[in-house]
């Protein structure tokens, strides 16, 4: 991550990113699974951030790494641009940010326990049934704080 490229306020760099993803942001977990191989799902971090403002991905490219994405429209849209990071780098992301977030700092909290988990396996034993399960609590709690509410 080059953070604070060009910026003398680290502080406002990292409020701004934090900002963006509690307004704009989404946190999640995903999970692969290996066919025929016991105890082998995978889960990794992802953040991503989609919006027309091409400054507001680059911003967020340039100071945290991660990729970007274009979208056009056939219907006469604006396109889309879509910032995407995952793994360690999210959560390094995350923990820069997390001070900062307000409407998603829970979720944060949680990808950064679940990713914590990640970096603790012996990869030659495969995966304890205890951790599994905690992942997949990882997953489904921050798939419920996702949930729109009404």
């Amino acid at each position: 991550m080059a953070l604070g490229d060009g910026f003398k306020d680290i502080v406002a760099v990292l409020a701004y990113a934090a900002g963006i993803i509690d307004g704009e942001g989404y946190i999640g977990i995903k999970c692969s699974e290996r066919e025929h191989v016991q105890r082998s799902r995978s889960h990794r971090v992802y953040i991503a951030v989609s919006n027309t403002d091409e400054l507001m991905i680059d911003f967020l490219h340039k100071h945290f790494g991660g990729s970007v994405e274009y979208k056009e429209f056939t219907n006469g849209a604006k396109p889309q641009y879509r910032w995407r990071t995952s793994a360690k780098n999210a959560v390094d992301f995350l923990k820069y940010i997390l001070p900062y977030l307000i409407t998603k700092r829970r979720q944060a909290e949680v990808a950064i326990m679940m990713q914590e988990s990640v970096n603790d396996v012996n990869k030659a034993k495969g995966l304890s049934e205890e951790t599994l399960a905690f992942r997949d609590a990882c997953m489904q709690e921050i798939h419920n704080l996702n949930q729109r509410r009404c």
